[in-house]
């Protein structure tokens, strides 16, 4: 019964999320003194996602949309295999897209864009 129960309510709460735009995969690119993050949508959002640079994070929070599970995984900025990249459910309606570095990026906000193409 527990079984059962538990996989019930793991299909409900999936069945909520199925409304918006699923999160497929992040990746991170080395482009020299530059990096690439993309992710990849399961098809093309209705709402545009929002950029922000805080402390030694970007994050890209986009609305109408959902992941599961979880991602998380790590990469090497500056041949140092210690920063992390994340995407995970905010709320019911919010993916944050997150990548935490090893330093301070604020300085370098205007550095960042965010551009969209295709999914």
């Amino acid at each position: 019964m527990k079984k059962t129960l538990l996989v019930l309510l793991l299909s409900l709460t999936a069945g909520t999320w199925a409304k918006g735009v699923k999160i497929e995969g992040v990746n991170f690119s080395d482009q020299g003194k530059q990096g690439q993050i993309t992710i990849n949508l399961e098809k093309e959002l209705e709402d545009f996602p929002e950029l922000s640079v805080k402390g030694n994070y970007v994050q890209v929070a986009i609305p109408g949309s959902y992941v599961w599970p979880k991602i998380e995984k790590q990469f090497s900025l500056n041949n140092r295999f210690d920063s992390k990249i994340m995407a995970y459910q905010f709320n019911k309606d919010l993916v944050r897209v997150r990548a935490v570095l090893h330093d301070n990026v604020e300085s370098k906000s205007n550095k960042v864009s965010l551009s969209l193409k295709g999914n």
